[in-house]
């Protein structure tokens, strides 16, 4: 759960179709469609509507050019997301049951990815208003330079990026609210930072649950999903990840953050505990020089929700989310009917685990919906109100920003360009 926002919110390659060979004459080719071909033609059109009515057609084919891979995504994620809400709640410190095979199961699935990911855990203990309790951060770091080399020449692709649609660059206002500014595209892009040598792109989320003493809060969308999202990338890019250059490639880490809810009153001191205490372990170690980017997920999972940029050093790759997005549209890979990610920059600001890590100028991508789910923080927060294919949705999104993330950032820096 992230607090309020201080500011009320408003509510693969070109395919080429010509079919024509070398001398070919429109007249032959309309001679070969007059025959078998047509035959062909047709039954290529049946198998593709047949998979696209499925759902199936999963981003790391359909946009790598790589070929269309068959993926559920529903059904991988809803198995994560039921499993671990019948664990119940998962109050940190508590040492409940919930807690304890939460963190289990996380630590479990990572370890057991044919071995390319490295579990750590950062635990501590830290003063709360509750008096004193345990911690555990959980960290998954897949660095692909240090794979085997006959594993990394299998990550190996040529293939050119594909191509993405073009747009209007005027970013639309959110509404009329106070603290929203319209700038375009090209101006927040000259605005942004120079790109530097980093070599480590974080995304995390939490994985405790608030304390309510009236009623059991399990926070289906605070935080569940975000966190099955993350397990199914790992084992996805597990399966299917491809770069450049793997010697080149970008280490990821997977952050499952413990103590991110307040036990009393959300405030600087209550509140955000491993967050707090991992970006101050990264600074001292020098971990969050190398970082990159860090993206956050939270409250993900409710139907209609909207996501918008709220800081301007990332906004770039909040961009590619947007433009994503519309490809994936275009190519019927979707299932919900209206837009995910906004291109909109606001400068509202909503506190959450990447607050010590922006403040340590980390340039963070915020995942988390405005406004708030009307279930945040209420006993409704369970299985029943999630929205599965808005869930699958951000998936296949998040999956392909990562996908198309590690083949261009393990690139050589003169040949990387970008996709917006």
């Amino acid at each position: 759960m992230p607090s309020r926002p201080l500011r009320p919110a408003p509510r693969g390659r070109r395919v080429d179709t010509s079919h024509n060979t070398r001398g070919a004459t429109s007249a032959n080719a309309g001679k070969w469609f007059q025959g078998g071909g047509k035959v062909l033609v047709l039954l290529y059109v049946i198998a593709v509507l047949c998979l696209l009515a499925s759902g199936c057609v999963h981003l790391f084919g359909m946009l790598s050019g790589a070929g269309v891979q068959t993926y559920d995504a529903i059904a991988g994620l809803k198995h994560t997301i039921d499993e671990i809400l019948s664990f119940g709640p998962r109050v940190a410190g508590s040492e409940s049951e919930g807690h304890i095979r939460t963190r289990e199961l996380i630590h479990q699935r990572l370890a057991g990815l044919q071995g390319w990911w490295n579990v750590e855990w950062d635990s501590f203990t830290d003063m709360t208003p509750v008096g004193p309790r345990t911690f555990h951060n959980i960290i998954g770091t897949l660095s692909i330079s240090k794979l085997p080399d006959h594993i990394k020449a299998k990550l190996t692709t040529p293939e050119e990026f594909p191509q993405q649609m073009s747009g209007d660059d005027r970013i639309l206002a959110v509404g009329g609210e106070a603290g929203i500014s319209e700038k375009t595209v090209t101006e927040i892009l000259q605005d942004d930072l120079p790109q530097s040598s980093a070599d480590v792109i974080i995304l995390a989320a939490h994985y405790d649950s608030k304390l309510f003493t009236d009623f059991e809060f399990v926070g289906a969308i605070d935080s569940v999903v975000s966190c099955a999202l993350l397990l199914e990338l790992a084992a996805n890019l597990t399966a299917n990840l491809k770069v450049s250059h793997p010697d080149r490639a970008p280490d990821i880490k997977l952050v499952f953050f413990d103590g991110e809810e307040a036990y009393k009153t959300w405030s600087e001191s209550d509140s955000i505990y491993g967050a707090r205490h991992l970006a101050k372990v990264w600074e001292d170690s020098g971990v969050l020089d190398r970082v990159d980017l860090f993206v956050l997920l939270d409250l993900i999972g409710t139907k209609g929700s909207q996501f918008y940029s709220f800081f301007q050093n990332s906004y770039k790759h909040h961009m590619k989310f947007v433009k994503l997005e519309k490809a994936l549209r275009v190519r019927k890979g979707l299932r919900t009917e209206y837009t995910l990610f906004n291109a909109a920059f606001t400068q509202h600001r909503v506190s959450d685990d990447h607050t010590p890590f922006h403040n340590r100028g980390v340039p963070v991508l915020h995942i988390v919906p405005i406004p708030f789910p009307s279930v945040w923080h209420t006993r409704h927060d369970t299985a029943d109100h999630l929205h599965y294919d808005s869930i699958n949705d951000i998936a296949e999104v998040l999956y392909a920003f990562v996908e198309q993330y590690m083949i261009e950032n393990s690139q050589p820096q003169a040949l990387r360009h970008s996709f917006i």
